[in-house]
């Protein structure tokens, strides 16, 4: 039995991703210092253009203004307790977040939703290697993979966040 070293390793992964039909973008092209950058800074861990994107194809009847908020509070953790957080998000993901906003004289009430579950296709699946993420460890992790780009990643696990966080966040 051969053994693969840790970029064969790597490239097997982003291929199975590729495979199963994600998109792919390599890290430093998308980095903060990059000419095509989707984030203001290496602790950003969601790329908030495609979230916000997504967003706004999900939840059409949805103002921009609301979506940007929904944006921004998925991307705060709610708890200080992991666990908590990790359990508030989960629900979000499948339950949508509400939001209200006044049109008229009329109070809309709406929950805009994280996920497309009835046509998958609308959803953006992202794969990214080589994502560098400052904080307690300057290590890049390996590959990012995420869906409407909220990612998750191995790197991550190293700091202990296992649910998105897309503001920077303190390390």
């Amino acid at each position: 039995m051969a053994i693969i070293n840790e970029d064969q390793l790597e490239q097997l992964c982003l291929n199975w991703f590729r495979e199963q039909g994600w998109g792919y973008a390599y890290g430093p092209d998308i980095a903060p210092d990059s000419n095509a950058p989707e984030r203001s800074d290496y602790r950003q861990v969601v790329l908030q253009g495609r979230l916000l994107n997504a967003l706004q194809i999900f939840n059409p009847a949805i103002p921009l203004n609301k979506l940007e908020e929904v944006a921004v509070s998925i991307c705060t953790p709610e708890y200080p307790v992991l666990a908590k957080s990790n359990k508030a998000f989960h629900q979000q993901l499948l339950d949508g977040v509400a939001v209200s906003w006044s049109e008229g004289d009329k109070e809309k009430h709406e929950r805009v939703r994280l996920i497309d579950f009835n046509n998958v296709a609308n959803n953006q699946f992202l794969v990214v290697n080589q994502f560098t993420v400052l904080c307690s460890s300057n290590n890049p992790s390996r590959y990012t993979a995420g869906v409407n780009c909220a990612m998750s990643w191995e790197n991550a696990r190293r700091v202990g966040l296992f649910s998105p966080q897309c503001r920077s966040f303190p390390c």
